[in-house]
């Protein structure tokens, strides 16, 4: 389990960074998590989500890309 911490926020982000995503932060009106828009390398998360929810979404789409 992954401490939830802004720091392993910041380490998710760079991790993703490296891999050619682009990590932003919106607000909408959209489901808490992160999403890929039209294919390309930019990764959406809900601005008003939580810490956890924020880790959480990261950790799914490193796993799943």
């Amino acid at each position: 389990m992954l401490p939830l911490t802004t720091h392993t926020l910041e380490k998710l982000e760079l991790m993703l960074k490296s891999g050619g995503y682009r990590v932003r932060y919106e607000k909408g009106n959209f489901k808490t998590g992160a999403c890929l828009l039209q294919n390309s390398k930019i990764i959406v998360v809900n601005r008003f989500s939580n810490l956890e929810s924020r880790i959480m979404a990261l950790v799914q789409m490193a796993n799943y890309y």
